[in-house]
């Protein structure tokens, strides 16, 4: 096992991966000779081996959400129910890319009452004084908030990758620093995530106070100050603090994370084949050598 310093470590938001796949593979009618759809399946599988050749991590792990309601759900029962259901393919493949990450010897993650971000955020937290250059694969806008100086956003795009470190989080967000993404969240809501936000106040309004303010206890500290339009939503502070708390992504997950299970020192071939031969990855088995 290489030295921990300067290391590179990937963690990535699987079922935002998974969904992505699905997407970007649905139309091209990967199913087995037996019926089973392997779109996500198939599409997880390649972006997951291009990401291990691109960027030979030196650890690599997964976090997956759970069907079971998070400790937001608990908080805010309408948390993510304007979301459709997730499609059957999905909940159909997560067993299979689940056991092909066993095959290829990748750790994951998942807990009941967490979300993957939550189990990310615990993960950088646990290494943010190990000088481990950290990578979150995702493209959830909601990770910025745990961007820090050895802490990345490696978001997926059409054509690649874009990479977000502190520089490009605030000026991406119009903000002074980062800890200010769960106060910009928290006053103009989440959409996707049903978070009720503020009534008025879209992202420029919240770029201007939190400029003046600093945070959004500042800002609730001074509502006698503020303009007249917005004055009056700022009423129920009870529902603005739970928006913050919905926006925020927890780092202290109960979940035995050990850095040295992360360690990828590659797959075990046999165990692959089997399971791409299942799926009837022929095309993979050969591309990636592993008969």
């Amino acid at each position: 096992m290489p030295n921990q310093d300067n290391s590179i470590f990937f963690i990535i938001d699987g079922n935002a991966l998974v969904y992505r796949s699905y997407y970007a593979f649905s139309q091209n009618n990967f199913v087995t000779s037996y019926g089973l759809n392997t779109s996500a399946i198939y599409g997880f599988t390649t972006i997951l081996f291009d990401l291990i050749k691109r960027e030979k991590p030196q650890y690599l792990a997964i976090a997956f959400d759970t069907p079971k309601p998070t400790w937001r759900h608990k908080e805010f029962s309408k948390y993510k129910s304007t979301r459709p259901k997730q499609p059957e393919t999905i909940t159909i493949s997560l067993p299979y890319i689940k056991k092909i990450l066993d095959a290829l010897r990748i750790k994951h993650y998942e807990l009941a009452g967490y979300e993957a971000d939550d189990i990310v955020g615990t993960i950088t937290n646990e290494l943010k004084n190990k000088n481990i250059n950290i990578y979150m694969m995702t493209p959830d806008k909601d990770y910025a908030q745990l961007v820090n100086e050895h802490t990345f956003i490696y978001k997926p795009t059409q054509h690649g990758y874009n990479i977000l470190g502190i520089t490009q989080v605030v000026e991406k967000w119009g903000i002074s620093n980062v800890d200010q993404v769960k106060d910009f969240l928290a006053l103009q809501g989440d959409k996707s995530d049903n978070i009720p936000g503020i009534n008025g106040i879209g992202p420029k309004t919240a770029q201007k106070l939190l400029k003046k303010y600093g945070s959004l206890e500042n800002i609730i500290k001074n509502t006698d100050n503020l303009p007249d339009k917005i004055k009056h939503n700022f009423t129920d502070i009870d529902q603005i603090c739970l928006s913050k708390k919905l926006a925020t992504i927890s780092t202290n997950v109960p979940i035995n994370f050990n850095i040295e299970e992360c360690y990828f020192s590659g797959y075990d071939r046999q165990k692959t084949l089997d399971i791409f031969t299942e799926l009837e990855f022929l095309s993979l088995i050969k591309r990636y050598k592993i008969q």
